[in-house]
């Protein structure tokens, strides 16, 4: 289950984005507060518009913390040194909230530039905030298929007769396909 959102990544030491929609989505978080600032006033640099993604685990419970993956949308040079704003993280039809995600990023690289020299290991668009996500609704799982079978599929090395025997016998249907 791949829950996404668009959030924002403050703190970013000049390599944020020049574009137009960043200071937008800066104006809408501030009206959020009831700061009303005037678009033209705002600079970006240090902001980034971001795409936040997260995978839910099955049967995962509200309040459990999970990692979210954040990558640059806009021509942000780097999310070093950034942290993300709290983010809405819903399905893909953008209707069902399952989690939010907030707290500071983790890059995998670095980018360094001096007199005349630069260097560059691996991505700095794309980090990690670990446990970044909570998980604020249960995804709705059935075991059972339209019919009312519940199938089991017993792994290598556990695959045994009695194993299903057992299992079957623990509040399952007779009816259980083996």
């Amino acid at each position: 289950n791949t829950i996404f959102g668009i959030g924002l990544v403050t703190g970013l030491a000049a390599t944020g984005d020049s574009i137009q929609a960043a200071r937008q989505l800066l104006s809408n978080l501030l009206l959020t507060r009831n700061v009303k600032v005037d678009l033209q006033a705002l600079s970006s640099k240090n902001i980034a518009v971001v795409q936040v993604e997260a995978n839910l685990p099955a049967g995962v419970k509200p309040g459990r913390r999970i990692d979210v993956t954040v990558s640059a949308i806009g021509d942000a040079k780097s999310l070093q040194g950034g942290t993300l704003t709290l983010t809405e993280l819903s399905d893909i039809t953008g209707q069902v909230v399952y989690a939010t995600a907030s707290g500071p990023l983790t890059l995998g690289g670095f980018q360094a530039e001096g007199q005349g020299a630069s260097a560059t290991k691996n991505h700095v668009t794309v980090a990690t905030c670990p446990e970044g996500g909570k998980v604020e609704r249960e995804v709705p799982t059935r075991i059972t298929s339209d019919h009312g079978y519940a199938y089991l599929d017993l792994r290598s090395g556990s695959d045994s007769f009695g194993n299903a025997v057992r299992i079957s016998g623990r509040g399952l249907t007779d009816s259980c396909l083996v």
